[in-house]
């Protein structure tokens, strides 16, 4: 994921003015959801938490299980000096949906987000049996992590 932007501050009224010009009625959640996704693929974390806490509140509610997933994997994943407040609200919002899934991925970033609210030894060892069930081509980016982990770098 991430993707090389050429300008990291769009002008917003642009997209707006196109998305009232074709979906007046739209315009407000079109505007969430594109902001959301433009702060995502440019791993601009610092904008994405509040994006994504404002959709979660305005969106709770038609959010699918898989962008659940993948929404909170990014927080678990790929952000620092998280707010534990932020995390525990991700971990709440998506929890049932990683509970739901079958894929071993998933459980590796559940598990991540339930070590950054405890920070505890069984959550470290629970990241670490996760990560261990991964297909080897998985592995590689989640053992960085582990290693950051054990190293109190990361997370």
């Amino acid at each position: 994921m991430g993707y090389y932007i050429l300008n990291p501050n769009p002008d917003w009224s642009v997209y707006e003015a196109v998305f009232k010009d074709k979906y007046a009625n739209r315009v407000e959640d079109l505007m969430d959801y594109t902001k959301l996704n433009f702060y995502r693929v440019a791993f601009q974390w610092d904008k994405y938490y509040p994006a994504l806490q404002t959709y979660i509140t305005k969106y709770a509610g038609t959010i699918s299980d898989r962008k659940k997933i993948e929404y909170a994997s990014d927080v678990a994943k790929y952000a620092e000096k998280k707010d534990k407040q932020f995390v525990e609200l991700i971990h709440q919002w998506s929890k049932d949906a990683f509970k739901a899934s079958d894929k071993e991925e998933d459980k590796v970033n559940l598990a991540l987000l339930q070590y950054q609210i405890n920070r505890s030894e069984k959550e470290h060892s629970e990241v670490e049996k996760a990560i261990q069930k991964l297909p080897r081509g998985l592995q590689y980016d989640y053992t960085k992590i582990l290693k950051d982990i054990n190293m109190g770098q990361k997370l």
